[in-house]
């Protein structure tokens, strides 16, 4: 797996077996999988204030 400083990834599939090699940790699982998903925690902040919005339009 080739992670890039600050590049995210949009889409995942996660196996989490041991490589024959064994260079996979768990940190490099962690580091990957935050990349994933500091992106959605980007869309889901957007539609939160989306939604916010909205309401304070309705009300």
């Amino acid at each position: 797996m080739l992670v890039h400083k600050d590049k995210t990834i949009t889409k995942a599939i996660v196996d989490i077996a041991s490589p024959p090699t064994g260079q996979i940790t768990p940190f490099n699982i962690y580091v990957a999988l935050s990349h994933f998903l500091r992106k959605e925690d980007e869309r889901l902040a957007k539609l939160n204030q989306d939604t916010f919005t909205k309401w304070k339009e309705i009300l």
